[in-house]
C-alpha cells in the first residue's frame, strides 16, 4: 500500500498559507489607514 500524504501537515501548510495572506492584507489595510488618516492628525 502506497502511504498517502500526511493530511495534516497538508492542513498546516495550508493554514499557514491563509496566515500569511492575512497578515499580508492587515499590513496593506493598515498602511492605507495610516496613510488616510495621517493627514487629519497632524
Amino acid at each position: 500500500m502506497k502511504k498517502k500524504h500526511n493530511p495534516t501537515f497538508q492542513r498546516v501548510q495550508n493554514k499557514r498559507k491563509v496566515g500569511l495572506l492575512l497578515l499580508d492584507c492587515f499590513k496593506i489595510i493598515e498602511s492605507y489607514l495610516i496613510a488616510s488618516f495621517m493627514p487629519l492628525c497632524t
